[in-house]
């Protein structure tokens, strides 16, 4: 499709700022001058091949993807808290180093900033100790620290 097909099939009514004068707008003449415009209203914006308003389809679709993503997320979640103490088990003889543990803490933090800045979460508290090392935290707490991580990142 062309644009005078489209404009044609929708019947959208193009105009000339400057011919009509209850459509004259100052600010625009002086923006745009001699600016063809194309209004269109919202119920027009269709999915020709459907008849589907575009709006309600994009809207649906989105819809859905953060349904799949909320149960994707809940599935990882389960299997991560039903795994838990055999993966601890498994991780307690490692040696984690503080500077890795710090390293992706501050990781997880930018990760929660972001989440933070597109409105996704809203809690502006931060979790990350300024500094800490293995020796404060005692072999046990890192390993369960480590693991933690590991599940948020």
């Amino acid at each position: 499709y062309n644009h005078e097909e489209i404009l044609n099939y929708y019947k959208i009514k193009k105009i000339k700022l400057h011919k009509e004068k209850h459509h004259k707008s100052d600010f625009l003449d002086k923006s745009i001058p001699n600016a063809e415009l194309t209004f269109i209203k919202a119920q027009r914006i269709e999915n020709i091949k459907n008849e589907k308003s575009a709006i309600e389809s994009q809207a649906n679709f989105l819809l859905e993807l953060i349904k799949r993503a909320a149960e994707e997320s809940a599935q990882i979640s389960q299997r991560l808290d039903s795994t838990f103490p055999a993966r601890l088990f498994d991780s307690i003889n490692e040696n984690i180093s503080s500077t890795s543990i710090n390293d992706r803490l501050i990781g997880i933090q930018r990760k929660r900033e972001l989440f933070m800045k597109f409105g996704i979460i809203k809690s502006e508290d931060t979790f990350i100790p300024r500094k800490f090392s293995n020796a404060t935290l005692g072999k046990e707490y890192s390993t369960v620290l480590n693991l933690y991580i590991s599940d948020a990142l």
